[in-house]
């Protein structure tokens, strides 16, 4: 077992099959070499192990105050890694708080009376003016969008004025929606939009009928109201209906103007004048998301289904707590003592073991993850461009790694 004592004091054991070779202490705790040269780091969000490719590694020494690393090995080479590229970043939190979203720059935390900025490189606090309030520390947040961040909860919105640092609060404010720098949301029948740089909502339509779930994407909008969908064209103001036999749990806008929706045990799309079905299931779905061709779905028995384009469908794994999805097609399963992130596109899957969590969500587009688990926000974030060329600039600039043309193996120079 190593038992290790980091920098803030606070004690972590973790079991090991063998003890370590080589160790040495950096910012966030300890990193360590065994025999068959993997690196590892044992801090306060866990065990990590990276596999870094430099075999015979045999020494590693580390500076205290950063996350510089270089390891030794056999053959003469030296290699200095970053390790806060790749390793997560630790935020303590207060016991009655909750991880809200994040940016680039800071991660934004909601307490029973409080709104609180962390700045992630310095842990600089800023407190929001106007964020005394009563939605406790589960609100929801959305991700950035222009100057301002939503928060929601069963009794409310607060709409986070980055710039000015002021929190408004928006009573009875319900069903928020994002498309890119704009938000929309709806007070009884009436709906509101919050766009860049404007620190008030104006009103920009009146249902005749209270609104029970909002959609936009472009220049349309779809709402839910007793008994049937509405789209309306925000150039226009025409609206077509969709009658519903009974209320749908999920719905949204696609790309060419078309409405997706469950009802029972299918999914469908509305084109304004007809219905077609994408995919028929065994039991009742409870939840539907939607993100680039891809449709993310948990059923009444606990499983959860992507499916792509509406014709494959592949089953994600059971027992979830809760899910989230990204616009990069980033979804994000978890349960009690685990996060799975699963790259839709890519077919990548990445799972992190951990105690306690009680929430996860994708952060920068899909470019970041936040943890809460514990007493602690943890945050991830993937510095790899997506594309080749981004992704073959970016290891020019950040090490002496070159892409071999033809095959795209890395090779040292």
């Amino acid at each position: 077992q190593l038992i290790v004592l980091l920098p803030s004091g606070r004690i972590v054991r973790h079991a090991v099959r063998r003890a370590p070779l080589w160790s040495s202490r950096i910012a966030s705790g300890i990193v360590f070499v065994f025999d068959d040269g993997q690196l590892n780091v044992l801090d306060q969000t866990g065990f990590h192990s990276l596999d870094h490719a430099q075999d015979g590694s045999r020494v590693v020494a580390g500076l205290p105050d950063r996350m510089l690393v270089a390891t030794g090995s056999r053959d003469g080479s030296v290699r200095w890694l970053d390790l806060s590229t790749v390793t997560p970043h630790p935020i303590s939190l207060e016991s009655n708080s909750g991880a809200c979203t994040a940016t680039a720059r800071n991660v934004y935390v909601v307490t029973v009376d409080s709104v609180i900025e962390i700045e992630i490189a310095t842990r600089r606090t800023r407190v929001f003016a106007g964020g005394h309030n009563d939605f406790g520390a589960s609100a929801q947040c959305s991700p950035q969008f222009g100057n301002h961040i939503l928060s929601a909860s069963p009794i409310g919105l607060m709409i986070f004025d980055l710039d000015r640092g002021v929190v408004d609060t928006i009573q009875h404010g319900t069903h928020p929606a994002i498309d890119g720098d704009r938000a929309i949301y709806s007070i009884g029948a009436e709906i509101f939009e919050l766009l860049p740089n404007q620190h008030h909502a104006r009103s920009i339509y009146k249902a005749p009928a209270t609104i029970e779930g909002l959609a936009i994407l472009g220049d349309r909008i779809v709402m839910q109201l007793a008994g049937r969908l509405v789209r309306l064209e925000r150039t226009s103001g025409a609206t077509v209906e969709l009658p519903l036999e009974q209320v749908t749990q999920a719905f949204g806008l696609l790309p060419d103007g078309s409405v997706w929706f469950i009802h029972r045990t299918r999914l469908l799309t509305w084109d304004g004048a007809g219905t077609r079905p994408l995919a028929v299931f065994d039991h009742p779905i409870g939840s539907a998301m939607h993100t680039r061709g891809h449709y993310i779905m948990t059923l009444s028995n606990g499983s959860v289904w992507d499916l792509e384009n509406g014709v494959s469908q592949q089953r994600l794994p059971a027992g979830i707590r809760a899910l989230a999805l990204s616009r990069n097609a980033l979804a994000i399963t978890w349960t009690p003592q685990q996060v799975t992130t699963h790259h839709l596109l890519t077919g990548e899957v990445v799972t992190r073991d951990y105690s306690s969590v009680i929430a996860a969500m994708p952060i920068l587009d899909g470019r970041g993850l936040l943890v809460h688990a514990g007493t602690s926000a943890i945050l991830y974030r993937d510095e790899v461009p997506e594309t080749f060329r981004e992704a073959k600039a970016w290891l020019e600039h950040a090490t002496n790694a070159r892409s071999r043309p033809g095959t795209g193996a890395l090779y040292w120079k």
